[in-house]
């Protein structure tokens, strides 16, 4: 009996002090897989907001694209941060114009990461290339039918749908790094670009403080790039077709409390265009803080849009 009770305990003892051993591994296994997670976090450069890694903003370089056959340029944007809206109360502060209304402001920093943007809306020739279904709208207004002039008659749907197909074939096709995507321009990547980015030289219109030197402004378009290109080398941001964005509108003005990447994503009945209104004769309309707005599903025939290139998350 004491025999038998002695192996017992010594089996027992013999245990724990395996398991023991086995729990001591487990522990070194974790600190080290903590150890290596901490030396992988240290190796790996944390970026600061608004910027991308200098591999994937090369591929944002200026670069012309084709699809079946049809060119398109898509101008290189850095990244910075800028002053967005205008405010017509206060001279002595920031985007002062007396002619700003309430839904430009307040005038605030806004950081953007780097992006291409079409150096022309997006033309019928490109439409047509790819388009599935015509726009039976543009039989409306045959006179404005031309390969180089914009695309008309769009809603936003109609642009983000163009855009998804334009994506899915080009990354099939292999045309497109599978890091990057078209998109919408959002209303903060829109003005910067058109303000020249880093470029720029605080003109009143995109390129100039002359409308007449770089908008069409009606009552029909124009080719693209008959003007002259602001800054950045992009054209007709100020006149020729509006162009729609990504943000939906809101009746008191700026509501977005991001400062970096900025959208407004809160859905309402109209979305936000910019670019001027073709067939005004107000020429304060062509500024380039001069926001407007339409109903979501509406599509008049001076709607167009351009498009943006940007990293995928």
């Amino acid at each position: 009996m004491k025999k038998s009770l002695v192996f017992v305990l010594g089996t027992m003892f013999l245990s724990s002090m395996f398991f023991a051993s086995c729990k001591g591994e487990d522990n070194e296994d974790e600190n080290s897989v903590v150890d290596n997670q901490e030396n992988n976090q240290e190796d790996t450069p944390l970026l600061e907001p608004g910027k991308l890694d200098p591999a994937v903003e090369s591929k944002l370089a200026t670069k012309t694209y084709t699809y079946e056959g049809v060119s398109f340029k898509m101008i290189y944007v850095q990244g910075g941060t800028f002053k967005m809206g205008a405010q017509p109360s206060d001279n002595t502060k920031d985007g002062y114009d007396s002619h700003a209304s309430w839904s430009e402001s307040p005038v605030h920093d806004v950081t953007l990461t780097s992006y291409a943007i079409g150096e022309t809306e997006v033309t019928q020739e490109l439409w047509n290339t790819l388009s599935v279904k015509p726009n039976e709208n543009l039989e409306l207004r045959p006179d404005l039918m031309a390969d180089d002039k914009p695309i008309y008659f769009m809603t936003q749907k109609n642009a983000k749908d163009f855009i998804d197909l334009l994506n899915t074939r080009m990354h099939r096709a292999g045309t497109l790094d599978p890091g990057l995507q078209f998109a919408l321009p959002t209303e903060a990547q829109w003005e910067y670009a058109a303000r020249g980015g880093v470029n720029s030289k605080k003109y009143y219109y995109s390129g100039s403080n002359s409308l007449k030197e770089v908008a069409e402004t009606g009552p029909d378009f124009s080719p693209v790039k008959s003007f002259m290109p602001n800054e950045l080398g992009i054209y007709d941001m100020t006149g020729n077709a509006s162009e729609l964005t990504l943000d939906y509108w809101s009746e008191d003005g700026y509501i977005t409390t991001s400062e970096i990447d900025p959208v407004n994503e809160v859905v309402d009945d109209f979305v936000t265009f910019r670019g001027g209104l073709l067939g005004s004769s107000i020429e304060t309309n062509f500024r380039l803080t001069n926001r407007m707005k339409i109903p979501v599903n509406n599509s008049p025939y001076f709607m167009s849009f351009r498009m943006v290139l940007v990293a995928v998350k």
